[in-house]
């Protein structure tokens, strides 16, 4: 973890209360599937840096949320 990658995962949750998620729980697990896997496409793409920066996450976040609505991941739902 990087400085403000734990500010990123509470606005990304925050964000998903605001849109509508209802169970605060939900969204946090959802918030945090989002927040690992925008880490790990910003590591796909560059695989030789030593890690990434918090203004570098919401992008990532971003390509992370357009693949679930497009259908091309999905986080488990067995998590309660």
């Amino acid at each position: 973890a990087s400085a403000g990658t734990g500010d990123v995962l509470a606005g990304i949750i925050g964000g998903l209360l605001a849109r509508g998620v209802a169970d605060p729980f939900d969204a946090a697990a959802l918030g945090v599937w989002l927040h690992a896997q925008g880490g790990a496409l910003w590591q796909s793409l560059h695989p030789a840096a030593a890690g990434l920066s918090a203004a570098e996450l919401p992008h990532s976040v971003r390509q992370a949320l357009d693949r679930l609505v497009a259908g091309a991941a999905a986080p488990a739902t067995a998590y309660r």
